[in-house]
């Protein structure tokens, strides 16, 4: 079950159509973490918290997509609160939740909370994935737009172009 869920699931993860895929998602992943907690892989406990922010999550992404983003904007805290003290600030689906966050705040034009959560994600990221990591070009990309966005568009055209490197090396030769 875990290995088919994990295949399933493969991809799904970004670019969604609509609220449906989301909440799939949210389906498949929920099923993931009931079959480790049936296998003895995490306790009772940790399986109701991952399934809340999972939930809140869910529920971010829905809201955010609708351009409802008051509302987006307290289920990613929610869920940022909760992934922080459960998973830690370097876990992936607590940095993942927060590119999304970094993201609506942009939309939001909150600048400087949007560059202080990009550069917190670089951070953590930057310590657990190779440079060359399409995470790290996307943070990079991120970062770049909102100082643009900010006004400082030195800071920008360097972390923009650095996103670009890092993009064409993670690359094979010959693709760029």
């Amino acid at each position: 079950l875990l290995a088919t869920a994990a295949r399933a699931g493969t991809g799904i993860a970004h670019g969604f159509v609509d609220g449906r895929a989301l909440l799939a998602r949210f389906g498949l992943y929920a099923a993931t973490l009931a079959a480790c907690a049936a296998a003895g892989l995490i306790s009772a406990v940790r399986l109701l918290t991952l399934r809340r922010t999972s939930a809140w999550n869910a529920l971010a992404g829905v809201l955010d997509f609708q351009d409802k983003f008051l509302a987006a904007d307290s289920a990613y805290e929610e869920t940022l609160a909760i992934r922080k003290n459960a998973l830690g600030p370097d876990h992936p689906d607590y940095l993942y939740t927060l590119f999304n966050y970094a993201t609506l705040l942009s939309l939001q034009n909150r600048c400087d909370e949007a560059i202080a959560a990009t550069r917190e994600i670089l951070l953590h990221r930057g310590k657990q994935l190779p440079e060359t990591h399409p995470a790290i070009a996307s943070s990079l990309q991120t970062l770049g737009r909102c100082l643009d966005q900010a006004g400082d568009h030195e800071a920008a055209g360097k972390d923009l172009l650095e996103s670009l490197e890092v993009r064409r090396r993670s690359l094979p030769a010959g693709h760029w």
